[in-house]
């Protein structure tokens, strides 16, 4: 069974650094003014420079591949390319 880090592993490295900026502010834009994710955040958890990574800060960023999974939303570089 893939782990919440080796998901979210997999999942950025699908998605491409050029896409974790947008990927951040999506996330941070739902969540409470005083909370964000950087897209150096999801750097160090692709590359695993985090080690420990606690369910505040993993939480949002797993369900928001899980809405792209389901087709709720579409990964920004992606959504670019469709509306071209």
């Amino acid at each position: 069974m893939e782990t919440m880090k080796d998901y979210l592993v997999r999942k950025l490295g699908d998605a491409g650094q050029k896409c974790w900026p947008a990927i951040a502010a999506e996330i941070s834009s739902e969540l409470p003014v005083d909370t964000s994710a950087s897209a150096a955040l999801l750097r160090k958890i692709a590359y695993g420079d985090r080690d420990t990574l606690g369910v505040m800060t993993t939480r949002p960023i797993h369900d928001d591949f899980k809405r792209v999974e389901i087709g709720a939303r579409k990964l920004p570089e992606l959504a670019d390319k469709a509306e071209a």
